[in-house]
């Protein structure tokens, strides 16, 4: 985790004083949340407050290796758009290492769970 400044310690310690967040939502009031299903198979877009989310899901059959007949395999790809005024968290690096780390997150969980 990063250092942060002395003033953003003050200003965080009087914003969980106050009990407000930035946008005015207490402290512990959620977000709205919306999710609506598109038009094309596999389409959906999530907004939770400002926060927009629009996720596709493709599949294809196809032959198993011929070592493992049993057994099938699966590919995540993970591309993401911020869009974002700061152009740091929009540089491509980042864009990728959360591509990356999300891909390989997504295919633990489901290969896990069996």
């Amino acid at each position: 985790m990063s250092n942060i400044s002395v003033n953003e310690k003050e200003f965080l310690s009087k914003s969980l004083k106050s009990g407000l967040r930035l946008d005015g939502r207490g402290l512990l009031d959620h977000r709205n949340l919306s999710i609506s299903f598109g038009f094309a198979l596999g389409s959906v877009e999530l907004s939770l407050g400002n926060t927009k989310i629009q996720s596709k899901v493709t599949a294809t059959l196809e032959e198993p290796k011929k070592e493992r007949p049993q057994e099938g395999f699966l590919k995540f790809k993970v591309d993401l758009s911020v869009m974002d005024y700061d152009k740091q968290a929009n540089s491509v690096y980042h864009k990728e290492k959360y591509s990356n780390e999300i891909s390989k997150l997504l295919e633990k969980i489901i290969k896990g769970s069996k």
